[in-house]
């Protein structure tokens, strides 16, 4: 997911933060393995903001477990070290 203004490769937000201004600010992990660090909301890609702004959370699975049909979302039973149900994107 790279884009914003320096060309940010982030993996993952971590967490946020409000500045005094109004603006905010995201500690973020990278695609490249560089150390986590705080940066402007202008460096993080849109559709990463809103992923964060949603409550979406990203992991690594090591297997499917189980798929189901909920109306009209497909969720997968994953193991990520430990087994919980994530919905279809």
């Amino acid at each position: 997911m790279c884009s914003g203004r320096r060309l940010l490769c982030v993996a993952q937000i971590l967490n946020a933060r409000r500045r005094d201004d109004g603006s905010r600010e995201f500690l973020v992990s990278f695609e490249d393995g560089a150390d986590d660090e705080w940066v402007d909301e202008a460096d993080v890609a849109p559709d990463v903001i809103e992923d964060w702004d949603a409550g979406v959370e990203y992991a690594v699975a090591r297997e499917v477990v189980d798929i189901v049909q909920v109306g009209t979302e497909r969720r997968f039973k994953v193991c990520t070290g430990f087994h919980t149900w994530a919905p279809h994107t």
